[in-house]
């Protein structure tokens, strides 16, 4: 998870897309304090509060995920009809 605040985290940004390239999304996971600490209380960190910044950042990384996967030779046609 990304934390600004880290020169650590900076440097891998930073240098993560040059020696992976490909292998990199383009979605930044942030760190999220308050997830960090659900373990701690027994409750699951898959449940994270819809309109939190951690929520948003897993539903872009799974939009880009889905961009790089979908096929797109499908026509209208073949889509509608799965």
């Amino acid at each position: 998870m990304y934390d600004s605040s880290l020169s650590v985290s900076r440097e891998i940004l930073k240098d993560a897309p040059e020696q992976y390239k490909k292998l990199v999304f383009n979605t930044i996971i942030h760190r999220d304090i308050h997830i960090s600490k659900e373990p701690t209380f027994r409750k699951s960190t898959m449940l994270p509060v819809a309109t939190s910044q951690l929520a948003t950042d897993y539903m872009n990384l799974a939009k880009e995920i889905l961009g790089k996967t979908t096929s797109p030779t499908l026509s209208k046609t073949e889509e509608e009809h799965g």
